[in-house]
């Protein structure tokens, strides 16, 4: 017997909620998603919703793997949950006054270590890049199973292929001299901050300590407290707020910091 209907038929007998958790099981070793993706996945498709309350395991297994092979999204929103695309060129227009506006996104300097879901490898960036903000690791524009600009989405999210190897770039990254070319201030902001804390600076003494060399422990505290003190003087000075500063100069170091597993304490501000 199919080890996939054996798994499913055995289920149908305790009942449609052990059928139905069988049956996200087989879609998540199937295609790519989280358990979260094949959950909603199977709840939402009413074929699938059928065969479960008919106890028709081969039913229901037949259209498992019609969700598997299906060469379109089929909504399991793992790819959103996981992470944010990378804005390209073609979406500038949506850091413009007709977009969900610069707070909604945030920008990855060149010399980050950066960890991609897709591949499970981390790496320094060679080129910077743009995305949407991610709250508990997700898309900031995810609501549910849907994409909250979905008409206006992304280019990365467009040509997303879960089903198929990543293709290539179809545009370059956006850059911030781009997305701010209209905000002479901010472009001048990012470029004295990017001098003043290089991200390759803070990838090398971030390292350091996380090994445990005191030098580098000092030094990584006062890169945050510097970085610190930068942000709260260009928001009372500027007028920008801290949403838009992750855009304008990227992530806050203490934040580049929990990914080498650091937690930077400061004394309170006097």
């Amino acid at each position: 017997m199919d080890r996939f209907l054996e798994v499913i038929s055995r289920a149908a007998g305790l009942g449609p909620q052990a059928l139905a958790r069988a049956c996200e099981q087989v879609l998540a070793s199937l295609r790519p998603m989280d358990q979260a993706g094949a959950r909603a996945v199977v709840a939402g498709d009413e074929a699938l919703a059928r065969a479960i309350l008919a106890h028709e395991p081969r039913t229901a297994l037949k259209r498992i793997r019609e969700l598997a092979s299906a060469r379109a999204c089929i909504r399991c929103a793992t790819c959103c949950r996981n992470s944010s695309p990378a804005l390209l060129e073609p979406d500038a227009h949506l850091l413009g006054s007709g977009g969900p506006g610069l707070e909604a996104f945030y920008t990855l300097r060149a010399g980050e270590r950066v960890f991609s879901h897709r591949d499970g490898t981390s790496g320094l960036l060679e080129r910077e890049l743009i995305k949407p903000r991610e709250e508990a690791g997700a898309c900031v524009f995810l609501d549910g199973r849907s994409c909250g600009i979905y008409e206006r989405r992304p280019l990365q999210c467009r040509t997303q292929r879960c089903w198929a190897p990543a293709p290539p770039p179809s545009a370059p990254p956006l850059t911030r001299a781009q997305a701010l070319a209209s905000d002479p201030t901010a472009l001048e902001l990012a470029r004295e901050y990017d001098l003043k804390i290089p991200a390759a600076e803070l990838d090398g003494i971030f390292s350091a300590a996380a090994r445990g060399e005191p030098p580098a422990l000092a030094r990584a505290k006062e890169l945050v407290a510097l970085d610190e003190r930068l942000r709260r003087a260009i928001e009372l000075r500027y007028g920008y707020t801290q949403h838009q500063l992750l855009l304008i100069l990227g992530r806050p170091a203490r934040e580049v910091a929990r990914a080498y597993g650091l937690a930077v304490a400061l004394a309170p501000a006097r």
